[in-house]
């Protein structure tokens, strides 16, 4: 459907152009289109500088293109083609972004440094919206403190140190992180006391199980990098199966932990794998794919570490950092339908409806989490089958409840993590690891806190819902059972304790806390859920609509934060290519590219608590 083009008179239009030299700033800060170049309104961000792949310094503003003679030659021409399908000005850009977690942070700064650097063409402008309140996505700060301290929602670890460029950001940004010692813990085992009930008694030589555990994991992991490595050269991989099965059926000796009746010594090795594969996948080892396995093993690209994140502004502070000199996210706004068929004057192809009005673009870049997309199938109009059919044959979402008690007391072992092996299977992962945040450092910011904190996956959430009849996880049932660790190896009064905890299942923002690689799935499927969104213009040429971006579409680092920057950043390269044919950026990214580089070879990270 066409839209009139608006036309005003020229001395309303100087009047209009003067107000706008003035209020360039309030537009900004409303989430309009990027016009001129500005600065943060954070003292510490200004002058920020980021040395990018080109190896031009981002932070520098050009002065030449803030000047008022640049803005009053533009000016006119951007406002035109600006009212052209939708009559006011900040409803259209070139590019709409979807969401503001790390990728579309990536993406809208991306965009960024390219308008501050492209000499005097005229800018590519954006429009940016998040659903949530703020900057981070699932890098999300609690909304109240524990104890006097923040804690984390969701993202809490940078995996992998190194060139990794969220490690690179924690350095450059002053974060303060850790590197986790996963060997630093106490292990107990629950055994009969002689009397009818259960007591713990600390474990003798855990090492045994967890080189154990060490030895057959590296079976997985060569196997499932030999599959990767066929994926890459387009051959099939073969058929998956579960990580379970493989540990269970081909690997020498196989790894199996077997039945837990009776307080059989097999507790602990259920302990062990689930401190390393339930732990990281938030699902149990029978739901992790074989073909997959190997993606989530980051050695070959960077160093085989996990810093843990304790900083008072949060982790999202990276994501509010590295895009501090974009515009503004337009937050609290939910985007309802993006029509992508559309041919309007001015070249705009999209039209974007959310529940704060209608916004119309050339390009769009999505980033939301897989779950959104499985809960809103009805989000791009028309329905891209073969994206969306593909996506559910490869990705399924995990959900993951972080549950923090803060006592007014310390009680507990001085280590990292405590543990308790289990002699109940109905008990596997229900809080029997525990994580220490008073760990003794003076310099950490949750250090004097008082806090335990404990890890819920998808199976233990579904359970405890399904047993105590409760969609929450606050439950005063829920809550005793998950205690239940704590009072066998502490006794059964604790001390008084503060509780929270964030349920990202039932977040709408997201629909669950991160993507996992669903059995059977091909790379073949994640290329089909991946590829762009595209109308066919005359001469057959080819007009890419939508772009998808977020963690879900880096098929080297799915599911983890810098692989959300990275897929971002490549999204933004790839639509600035599009809009300026001159611009030429280099679009290769860790996301996709074969290992090499001075990477001999394939590295597997060492297990958690593995000597």
């Amino acid at each position: 459907m066409m839209i009139g083009r608006s036309f005003v008179p020229s001395s309303v239009l100087l009047l209009f152009l003067v107000l706008q030299l003035l209020q360039v700033d309030h537009i900004a800060a409303e989430g309009g289109p990027l016009r001129n170049k500005q600065s943060s309104n954070d003292p510490q961000q200004d002058g920020v500088a980021f040395q990018g792949q080109s190896g031009e310094a981002f932070g520098s503003v050009n002065m030449a293109k803030n000047s008022s003679a640049y803005l009053q030659q533009h000016q006119q021409e951007q406002e035109q083609r600006n009212l052209a399908p939708c009559g006011a000005p900040g409803k259209c850009a070139d590019v709409f972004i979807i969401g503001a977690g790390m990728s579309g942070a990536a993406a809208a700064r991306e965009i960024t440094l390219y308008n501050k650097n492209n000499g005097n063409k005229a800018d590519i402008t954006y429009i940016w919206a998040e659903a949530g309140n703020g900057i981070g996505g699932r890098m999300r700060r609690s909304s109240q403190k524990l104890g006097g301290v923040f804690v984390e929602d969701g993202a809490n670890w940078c995996q992998g140190a190194g060139n990794n460029p969220i490690h690179l950001l924690i350095k450059q940004y002053n974060i303060q992180s850790w590197e986790q010692k996963w060997d630093n813990y106490a292990l107990y085992q629950e055994k009969d006391d002689g009397n009818g009930g259960s007591m713990a008694v600390p474990v003798k030589q855990p090492e045994t199980s967890f080189n154990a555990f060490y030895d057959a994991l590296n079976c997985v992991e060569e196997e499932g990098f030999r599959r990767y490595k066929l994926a890459q050269q387009g051959l099939d991989e073969g058929e998956d199966m579960s990580v379970r099965d493989f540990l269970r059926t081909k690997c020498t000796p196989p790894w199996e932990p077997g039945n837990l009746e009776g307080g059989s010594t097999k507790a602990v090795d259920w302990a062990v794998e689930w401190y390393n594969l339930d732990y990281e996948f938030a699902v149990e080892p029978k739901r992790i794919s074989l073909n997959a396995y190997p993606l989530f093993s980051y050695g070959y690209d960077f160093q085989a570490k996990d810093l843990l994140v304790t900083d008072s502004r949060g982790f999202q502070e990276i994501a509010r950092r590295y895009s501090a000199q974009a515009t503004r996210p337009i937050t609290g706004t939910r985007v309802q339908t993006v029509k992508w068929d559309e041919n309007l004057e001015g070249g705009y192809r999209a039209k974007i409806t959310t529940d704060k009005g209608v916004y119309w673009a050339k390009k769009v870049i999505t980033t939301p989490s897989v779950g959104v997309y499985l809960n809103n199938p009805s989000l791009f109009d028309p329905k891209p089958v073969q994206n969306l059919n593909a996506l559910n044959r490869v990705f399924q979402m995990a959900n993951v409840a972080k549950l923090y008690f803060r006592f007014d007391r310390e009680f507990w072992d001085k280590k990292e993590f405590i543990m308790i092996a289990r002699k109940d299977e109905r008990n596997r992962g229900l809080c029997n690891s525990w994580q220490n945040l008073n760990f003794p450092s003076s310099q950490r910011y949750t250090h004097g806190s008082n806090i335990l904190t404990c890890f819920l996956t998808t199976e233990n959430i579904a359970f405890l819902k399904s047993t105590y009849g409760t969609d929450t996880l606050n439950h005063p049932d829920v809550l005793e059972e998950v205690l239940q660790p704590l009072k066998l190896l502490y006794g059964e009064n604790l001390p008084n304790y503060e509780f929270y905890y964030h349920d990202w299942e039932n977040d709408p923002t997201t629909y669950g806390a991160y993507e996992n690689w669903k059995i059977g799935g091909k790379a073949a499927d994640f290329r089909a859920f991946t590829t762009p969104l595209s109308q066919l213009d005359a001469g057959n040429i080819v007009y890419n609509v939508v772009h998808w971006a977020g963690s879900a579409s880096c098929s080297r680092h799915w599911g983890l934060t810098h692989g959300a920057l990275m897929a971002g950043e490549r999204a933004a390269k790839h639509v600035i290519n599009e809009l300026d044919t001159t611009a030429n950026l280099d679009t290769a990214s860790l996301c996709d590219e074969e290992p090499g580089n001075g990477y001999c070879c394939f590295r597997p990270r060492t297990p958690r608590g593995a000597s």
